[in-house]
């Protein structure tokens, strides 16, 4: 995953001249938030980190950047200490980002940034902690942070900015037991800005918008590990997925399409003899889907709500998300396109598959 992350640093970077380049440092301070029942460990210490970034505001960019008051693009790098060490350890990460400005006066702004990239952590589930590490999966996973904040003006070219964040770390559910990490934390960070000819008004738009094609049938193969406690102890078993999506595209701008559509899937879960699933029926899913689509030149980024019709393994919910990143691939056709991706699936923030996505546009 930490390869997509840098595609995306390198997509939008590939179009524009930066005109704004910023160093950051921030410490780091809060707590591990347990976001579900089934997180059993009672969080009796802060955690505390550092972490670094470089951003670049662009000059010359694609209509995402105009349309959103040219966000930042950067790259951030956390290390985290967690708190009741002996159960959780730590975690390094790597996330690309973008900073959207929400409010832009002389001496301050309102900012929100947005990460995604892969990171490590030290520890991973171990029946000794008597389930109480059941957030954590495995070593490596992937991010996502969230932070929002001002930037103040301290003197020439130095920022002070307190910001408010989240740090999550998840393997999406690759292996289990796999609840996530969420670090909930505040800091008071320093930024240093190492160029400043940043003007609006010298802004060149690029008129190269992806090709508006209407629908969409996607091929997503995927994994998830179906395991659970057996006997007292966690059995890993990690199965194919398969899934097929139709969606019908309506673009409320250049750079955005809401989609209504259907989505088919298959669990694989029928061989396992712990599961006593012997029949297509009870591995199959259906569901109405509704979603969102955002272009920054060819990537793009989609979120989708579905409504299960049927749906036997998951017969106690009835919705679900799915999150992704997908790669418009240049044609000269005017008549078909194709966009490949990856995607996760989650149930209110658990995630169930991570999927990778090949498309068909006409």
């Amino acid at each position: 995953m930490l390869r997509y992350s840098f595609l995306i640093f390198l997509f939008i970077s590939n179009s524009i001249h930066s005109q704004q380049t910023n160093l950051e440092v921030y410490p780091l301070f809060g707590t591990l938030f347990n976001h579900s029942p089934a997180a059993a460990a009672i969080i009796t210490e802060p955690t505390y980190g550092l972490r670094f970034a470089y951003t670049k505001r662009p000059r010359k960019a694609s209509p995402f950047f105009e349309k959103f008051n040219y966000p930042a693009i950067g790259i951030a790098a956390n290390a985290v200490r967690y708190g009741d060490n002996e159960i959780f350890g730590n975690s390094l990460g790597v996330n690309a980002t973008l900073t959207f400005f929400l409010i832009e006066k002389n001496k301050f702004n309102f900012q929100i940034t947005t990460g995604m990239g892969a990171g490590y952590l030290t520890k991973e589930f171990e029946t000794s902690f008597q389930g109480l590490n059941t957030a954590i999966g495995s070593h490596l996973n992937l991010t996502a942070t969230l932070l929002a904040g001002l930037e103040f003006e301290l003197m020439d070219k130095l920022y002070l900015k307190p910001q408010i964040g989240i740090l999550h770390y998840s393997n999406g559910r690759t292996t289990l037991p796999n609840l996530g990490t969420n670090f909930v934390f505040s800091t008071v960070g320093i930024s240093y800005r190492i160029d400043d000819k940043f003007k609006k008004d010298s802004f060149i738009n690029n008129k190269n918008y992806v090709k508006q094609f209407k629908n969409e049938i996607s091929l997503c193969p995927g994994l998830s590990d179906r395991g659970g406690y057996i006997g007292g102890s966690i059995k890993n078993i990690v199965l194919p997925t398969y899934s097929i999506h139709y969606n019908r595209l309506f673009y409320t701008s250049r750079i955005n399409a809401l989609k209504l559509g259907i989505s088919a899937e298959y669990k694989n879960n029928d061989y396992d003899p712990d599961y006593n699933l012997t029949e297509f029926k009870d591995n199959a899913d259906l569901a109405l889907t509704f979603g969102n689509e955002l272009f920054f030149g060819r990537t793009s980024l989609h979120a989708s709500i579905g409504a299960y019709l049927y749906s036997y393994y998951q017969f106690r919910k009835f919705f679900y998300q799915r999150w992704g990143l997908s790669y418009r691939i240049p044609l000269k056709s005017d008549k078909i396109g194709m966009s490949v991706g990856v995607q996760l699936k989650v149930h209110y923030g658990a995630a169930e598959l991570t999927e990778a996505k090949f498309a068909i546009l006409f």
